[in-house]
């Protein structure tokens, strides 16, 4: 079994964005998926290409609305990121098919989480952070500097009644004498200790107990992902043109066709 160690960390400390200064309120998602390339690639990417094309696969108009973040996971997949910069081709920062953390061997959330970061560090050296959703608890936005998350939890069960959020996990620690696993989660860094919050064990067992909430990992595209990438759009393109078919859009369903075969072959 994979001891773990009290401290760790798979944050390049790149950035600390804030999605409301930058004008995407919604756009969590874009946020968790570039972070996970962040850290694991030491580059920049563009949140808002990200949403954009998970809108775009979502079939969603507006920057007024949320997608899912398997969503998202999915467009980095199809269509790549997109440099911060603007620089390069976006489908040469390909991530590969998503997965799914759960409890495993015994282990609780809080463990699981940790030891799926730690792992695949040690697979390959580089850092790997998790994304995650889950309800938002207004509680959660009262901080102090200290960036403690409050143990009062007022989560209801029913997913309509709360906004949801996707963040991303990058590092665990002892904060105050308490192991805990410190959050990213697009606020700026006036938001708790310089941008970071932390959730203890029995924080993190209670929200992703519940309904709808998820935790998962996206690496680099490697040679060896090239078959599950090119299922990914298939699956992709085969959306398309159902949702188009059903609406009676045969013209708009032969473009995105078009558009989904020239990535299918980049």
């Amino acid at each position: 079994a994979t001891s773990l160690p009290d401290f760790f960390s798979a944050d390049a400390k790149l950035t600390m964005p804030n999605q409301l200064a930058d004008g995407l309120p919604f756009g969590c998602t874009g946020y968790m998926t570039c972070e996970l390339a962040v850290n694991e690639q030491g580059k920049l990417f563009r949140p808002g290409f990200n949403y954009d094309r998970a809108r775009e696969m979502a079939d969603v108009a507006g920057q007024d609305v949320g997608v899912e973040i398997k969503t998202a996971l999915k467009a980095a997949t199809v269509y790549g990121l997109e440099m911060l910069n603007g620089a390069g081709d976006p489908l040469d920062n390909r991530r590969a098919p998503y997965s799914e953390v759960h409890p495993h061997a015994g282990l609780d959330y809080f463990d699981s989480i940790r030891s799926a970061m730690l792992v695949a560090f040690q697979k390959d050296g580089k850092k790997h952070a998790v994304g995650v959703g889950t309800p938002w608890l207004p509680e959660w936005s009262q901080i102090g500097s200290d960036g403690i998350i409050p143990s009062i939890y007022t989560y209801d069960g029913i997913p309509d009644h709360f906004s949801w959020h996707a963040y991303c996990f990058v590092a665990w620690g002892i904060v105050q004498g308490e192991l805990r696993l410190i959050a990213k989660t697009w606020q700026g860094e006036n938001y708790g200790d310089g941008g970071y919050s932390s959730y203890n064990r029995a924080q993190i067992n209670k929200i992703f107990n519940e309904w709808g909430t998820g935790v998962f990992m996206q690496l680099e595209a490697k040679p060896e992902d090239y078959k599950r990438i090119q299922y990914t759009i298939i699956e992709t393109a085969v959306g398309f043109i159902m949702r188009m078919l059903k609406l009676g859009g045969f013209k708009d369903a032969f473009s995105n066709l078009v558009a989904i075969l020239k990535v299918f072959n980049a």
